[in-house]
């Protein structure tokens, strides 16, 4: 986590440092960082979780759990794209997958 928060891009001015950037600062993004991992982590537990119980003859809550894990990480990434332009490239890079899980879910439902 040092390596986070010590790398600094080209041309790097320590002296023109924006306000609030700082110890606590960095800090707190390798805070969100890590705790925002885990939680993307824990949704694709879910979703797999979900995928074991279609596999092993509870289709309803199976289903069920791989709607929510992937869903939330759908909306997650909707959230980002909507809310941060500069993010919008990494909004769509982490929306995609679940996306189309959500998508192939719902066509499966529906046949």
């Amino acid at each position: 986590m040092l390596a986070y928060c010590c790398v600094r891009p080209v041309g790097f001015d320590r002296r023109r440092r924006p306000s609030g950037e700082g110890k606590r600062s960095c800090s707190w993004r390798v805070w969100g960082a890590f705790n925002q991992g885990f939680y993307n982590l824990f949704l694709g537990i879910i979703a797999l979780i979900g995928v074991g119980l279609v596999i092993g003859g509870q289709p309803e809550a199976g289903v069920a759990l791989c709607l929510a894990g992937t869903g939330s990480m759908t909306a997650a990434a909707l959230v980002l794209f909507v809310s941060s332009p500069r993010l919008r490239s990494s909004a769509i890079k982490q929306g995609t997958l679940p996306l189309l899980a959500v998508l192939g879910l719902i066509i499966a439902l529906l046949i």
